[in-house]
């Protein structure tokens, strides 16, 4: 283990607060933590990691010592303009930093470690905040903070300390357990309670998922729902138990709250789960999804996998997948205060019966959009047999009825009209939408779920998207990078310089153009001629060397082979997307948007009508390129990205 004994020095300036996050070497023997001539902590011998906390004295210089243990991540937090300063990451020796290793540009990032699904995505007294899915840790997942981080304009995020933590047993020698405080959402009240502006609020009202399992043991996994308030933006208030497993036959995967007002009615929250092919409502009744997902030219379906490298028949389905169904499960509260012990159970809202039968859905999202309701989920084990994705997000488009129950109440049930994939790229997996003046906005985790970075070159795992702003248009979701995306993150445009001849070259294009890029990111706007939609552009968003490999990704709607004019991510030389045609639903094209950053490629058609993001494993910080092939009469405007 690295820096298992050490010292760091630093100094304070504004700061009250230091923050450790220890990891025990062993555990016979205590690892101690201490601030040289001051305050010493000594973790028990059971302890395998441990959050440290020191009070100290602003503009004050300190020294810490430690033995035993690996010092993960410190920072220091505590000072009057918190919300506009943020936490002061401090250097740890012999540590991979952020700060010494490439990272993203403009997309969001953890300082440290592992980052999933983004929580709580809300607007609160001025500022946006999006709280996310951390471990501390490690490059991989493990236990389950929340991280936190607030904006003003979308773009410029202020990190902010962990917000919440693991329960005890999981940081202890041993004890062979594992979660923590999983994923939830957040809306924004007054002092009564009541559900208001954000601007207006005097709290954020939180819900998230608290989990355990022990690895390896079927049947061990036990969720539940809690709830707590946060009044200043910063710091968590006492966290209470409010939702449990509503009966038996409920899976043991019952996760992720996300709370919506947006429609007519009592709020509803919603968590995922899977249920009895028995609770299936009549094939075309409300609250059912049948609707197919794409079928690939040889006839093949999608398929069970339970990794993102699984062939179809490798894996074979258990009793979950046989029996049961992913199903989007509610909670209805009457209260407009949305009193603790109001919340009712009201079943199944939705349940997918259209795709190979795979797991639970994970990251539930329901709301009201453009005289629809949408839901949204991450499928779990599933892999799509068009694109090769791995747990795609599935979006539907219907109407939210209520419906009579048994017991003489109505629920409520989605009738679905329509259906898709979120994303057509590889790497986007959990997804949060949130309301504010009216826009309804989706941030998504890029999700390297195929292994194409490493942590000595990137050090931190994780990014999230750019806020997306969403609209439903002839029983399609649209994405859109939202409008602060454009006034805030774009730079300076670049200019082209003179390019040589490319081999791909295809009829009825202009001299292929290339453009050099400062800082490896960049913006492409390509207009396509009004009369040329179907013809052929290639933009070669990079092109690199890694591990004595030349690679590169382009997107196309001219693949090699030239079998359609679909829109497409190409790679090359990277054999982990090597079974992966990241292929969009669409063939005539007007516009195709990009933000590609360092690795990082999000792809917007048509103005939102598709949305394609990838990762690929750019080691480049500095200087980047992209060459452009576009039909004669279309229109590229490149321009630069700016630092988040």
């Amino acid at each position: 283990m690295e820096n298992s004994t050490g010292t760091f020095t630093f100094e304070t300036s504004v700061y009250r607060r230091l923050e450790l996050f220890v990891e025990a070497n062993e555990s016979t023997a205590s690892a101690v933590v201490s601030i040289r001539g001051g305050a010493r902590t000594v973790m028990a011998q059971n302890r395998h990691r441990q959050h440290c906390v020191f009070d100290v004295a602003e503009h004050t210089r300190y020294t810490v010592e430690w033995s035993n243990a690996r010092i993960a991540f410190a920072y220091l937090s505590e000072c009057d303009d918190i919300l506009d300063r943020g936490i002061r990451v401090l250097p740890i020796p012999g540590a991979i930093t952020h700060a010494g290793a490439l990272h993203a540009k403009m997309h969001f990032e953890p300082r440290v470690g592992w980052m999933n699904d983004p929580n709580g995505l809300s607007r609160f007294q001025g500022r946006w905040h999006w709280f996310y899915q951390f471990n501390p840790y490690d490059y991989n997942w493990g236990p389950m903070h929340w991280g936190h981080a607030v904006s003003t304009d979308l773009i410029h995020w202020v990190d902010l300390p962990v917000f919440l933590y693991p329960q005890p047993e999981m940081q202890t020698w041993g004890t062979h357990v594992s979660g923590g405080a999983f994923s939830g959402s957040a809306i924004p009240v007054d002092a009564h309670g009541h559900v208001c502006d954000g601007d207006k609020a005097t709290a954020l009202k939180i819900f998230l998922t608290r989990h355990t399992d022990q690895p390896g043991v079927p049947n061990s996994t036990t969720e539940y729902q809690s709830t707590l308030l946060c009044t200043d933006g910063v710091h968590a208030g006492p966290e209470k138990k409010i939702i449990d497993y509503p009966d038996a036959t409920y899976g043991r995967d019952f996760r992720d709250p996300k709370v919506d007002v947006s429609h007519d009615g009592p709020a509803l929250l919603v968590t995922g789960t899977n249920l009895p092919i028995a609770d299936l409502p009549a094939r075309g009744a409300a609250g059912r999804s049948d609707i197919p997902d794409a079928v690939r030219s040889d006839g093949r379906h999608g398929w069970l996998a339970f990794g993102p490298d699984r062939t179809p028949g490798q894996d074979k389905p258990g009793q979950m997948q046989t029996s049961r169904r992913p199903a989007i499960v509610g909670f209805v509260n009457s209260d407009p205060a949305l009193a603790d012990d109001q919340w009712r159970s009201v079943g199944p809202i939705l349940m997918e019966n259209g795709v190979t039968p795979t797991g639970t859905y994970e990251c539930p999202d329901l709301f009201h959009l453009d005289d629809s309701t949408v839901a949204m989920g991450g499928l779990m084990s599933y892999r799509d047999a068009v694109g090769g994705r791995f747990q795609p997000v599935r979006w539907y488009i219907g109407d939210l009825v209520h419906e009579a129950s048994a017991d003489g109440s109505r629920v409520p049930r989605l009738r679905v009209r329509s259906a898709g994939w979120t994303d057509f790229g590889p790497n986007l997996y959990a997804t949060q939408t949130f309301e504010h003046e009216g826009r309804r906005l989706l941030v998504g985790w890029i999700n390297d779920v195929f292994g194409v970075r490493t942590p000595q070159v990137e050090a931190v795992n994780g990014a999230y998207t750019l806020p997306r702003e969403l609209s439903v248009k002839n029983s399609t979701l649209y994405q859109h990078p939202a409008a602060e995306v454009y006034e805030n993150g774009l730079g300076a445009t670049i200019t082209p310089v003179a390019c040589p001849h490319l081999a791909h070259v295809t009829t009825s294009v202009t001299v292929p153009t290339k453009f050099e890029i400062p800082d490896n990111a960049f913006y492409a706007d390509l207009r396509m001629p009004d009369a040329a939609q179907a013809d052929h552009f290639v933009l070669d968003l990079a092109r690199w060397m890694h591990n004595g490999q030349q690679q590169d990704l382009n997107i196309t709607n001219a693949d090699k082979n030239h079998r359609d004019h679909h829109v497409r991510f190409v790679t090359e030389g990277i054999q982990q997307l090597a079974h992966v045609d990241a292929v969009a639903p669409l063939t005539d094209i007007h516009r195709v948007e990009v933000f590609y950053d360092r690795g990082i490629a999000e792809v917007f058609l048509n103005d939102g009508q598709a949305a394609g993001t990838i990762v690929v494993p750019d080691p480049r910080a500095d200087q980047g390129f992209l060459t452009a092939i576009v039909p004669e009469g279309g229109q590229l405007t490149v321009r630069s990205l700016v630092q988040r």
